[in-house]
């Protein structure tokens, strides 16, 4: 099979999560690269938005989540309407939640370093240095 087939057939990574303080499981789904392009963008303009001096950090997790938190009894997005992002932002005492589900979404997504560290462990036929440049 072909690295292209490969790629065509691989999973994309998905996580159920049981929020008993919301009562419900939410199903995170890794985004594609489109997906992350569209987030990224999203980001670069709520950021243009923030207040003088806000953290670029500011609505990180809740934009993570809009983008890649699913219902899984309806396959359908979670949020995504207008406003979902300042919505989650505000939850009174929800800022451990949203943390909890955007570290699961940022770890699917290959976003954090732990991701990174993972992928960097499967080091099966990867070189150990950097090739010479001819």
């Amino acid at each position: 099979m072909s690295i292209r087939d490969k790629a065509k057939g691989a999973r994309p990574g998905v996580q159920d999560v049981p929020v008993p303080e919301w009562d419900c499981t939410i199903r995170i789904k890794a985004m594609s690269a489109n997906e992350a392009s569209d987030f990224v963008e999203r980001r670069a303009e709520e950021l243009k938005k923030a207040p003088e001096g806000a953290s670029d950090f500011r609505g990180f997790w809740s934009s993570l989540l809009v983008a890649t938190c699913w219902d899984p009894e309806t396959d359908e997005l979670a949020f995504g309407q207008e406003g979902d992002v300042e919505m989650l932002n505000k939850l009174p005492g929800q800022a451990a939640v949203i943390s909890r589900l955007g570290q699961i979404a940022s770890d699917l997504c290959g976003l954090s370093q732990k991701a990174r560290d993972a992928a960097g462990k499967d080091s099966s036929g990867t070189p150990e240095e950097e090739p010479a440049t001819p």
